[in-house]
């Protein structure tokens, strides 16, 4: 009897055992359980910002959880980046970033890390650059403002943030008509805009799609790109307004991209998984869309998915290499 007894018990405990296992594995795969954090390299109010906020809004209703956004500017998105390779590869935090920054902070600011210590889960946005000015300025068009600023070396003022897509364009179009301007630095697309606004500068690189925020307050009076946009259809493609200066500018846009750590993926291919499908799916859902569409992002906003994605970013990284003594960042005096 006190045999039968002894295996009753160890066969008890057996299946407590395994029911443990069982429930663990189940509680494992069930992420996520708790919030999610985006981090955001930049100041709020930027386009990198806005775009995390409208995805981690309708994420989280997805992942049935909430998504806080946190903003960590400084040192043109490398405070941001390093907080967030810092953290745990679980899933539970969300780096929401910008391209060129990234390859800056590597070839320019000596960041510890590197491209490949990101997984880009989707580029949310190709936004192209912009020039743009006060609603009520005198500059109508870029001759305009090209001609003021050879006419007036280093007296006409402009508004950017070292180290991104609109500071690139600045390079190469300065270079190619040896401009000389009075260079005035912000640490995110809301301060710059803001200060455009006040009439704190007279212009600013910007991008398409980020600068709507600034209507009827501002125009963009070119667009370096090859199509027209819609938010601003009086706008002149950059290289048609640049054909009396014989020069022609690359198109170049702002790329804002969804990432998590690169070890995450291996670690927990569960989480992976259900990150890009649930993503996927409320990017194609009507009511992300329609949100997309009603603040003016649909034309930039695009699903890539994973593969397409990190390739791109692999050639936007050799791109930013190659005019990397264009965009070297100035000294500080």
């Amino acid at each position: 009897m006190r045999n039968y007894r002894a295996c009753g018990i160890i066969l008890a405990a057996i299946v407590i055992v395994t029911m443990s296992g069982s429930l663990t594995a189940v509680r494992a795969e069930d992420w996520p359980t708790r919030p999610i954090t985006f981090i955001v390299p930049f100041s709020a109010g930027g386009s990198a910002d806005t775009m995390a906020r409208g995805v981690a809004s309708f994420l989280g209703t997805e992942l049935d959880v909430a998504i806080k956004v946190i903003d960590r500017p400084g040192a043109a998105g490398m405070v941001g980046t390093t907080a967030f390779l810092n953290t745990k590869d679980d899933g539970y935090t969300v780096f929401v970033g910008t391209q060129p920054y990234i390859t800056n902070s590597i070839i320019f600011q000596g960041a510890k890390y590197k491209l490949e210590d990101l997984d880009f889960i989707n580029i949310e946005q190709i936004d192209p650059c912009t020039v743009s000015v006060h609603a009520d300025s005198r500059f109508k068009k870029l001759s305009d403002l090209i001609d003021a600023i050879k006419a007036k070396p280093g007296e006409i003022s402009f508004g950017t943030i070292i180290g991104g897509s609109p500071y690139l364009a600045y390079s190469i179009l300065s270079d190619k008509l040896n401009l000389n301007v009075r260079v005035v630095t912000y640490q995110g697309g809301g301060p710059f805009r803001t200060a455009l606004l006040g009439r704190h500068v007279d212009f600013v690189i910007g991008t398409a799609a980020g600068d709507l925020v600034m209507k009827p307050n501002a125009r963009v009076i070119a667009i370096f790109d090859e199509r027209p946009f819609k938010g601003w259809p009086e706008a002149e493609l950059v290289n048609e307004a640049l054909k009396p200066y014989g020069v022609k500018m690359p198109n170049i846009a702002s790329v804002r991209f969804v990432a998590v750590h690169s070890s995450f993926k291996a670690k927990h291919p569960d989480r992976y998984q259900k990150l890009v499908e649930t993503y996927k799916k409320m990017f194609h859902s009507k009511g992300y869309q329609k949100f997309i569409k009603k603040i003016g992002n649909k034309p930039v906003s695009r699903w890539m998915g994973p593969e397409k994605a990190n390739a791109y970013m692999k050639k936007f990284h050799e791109l930013t290499v190659k005019y990397k003594d264009r965009i070297r960042p100035p000294k500080k005096k």
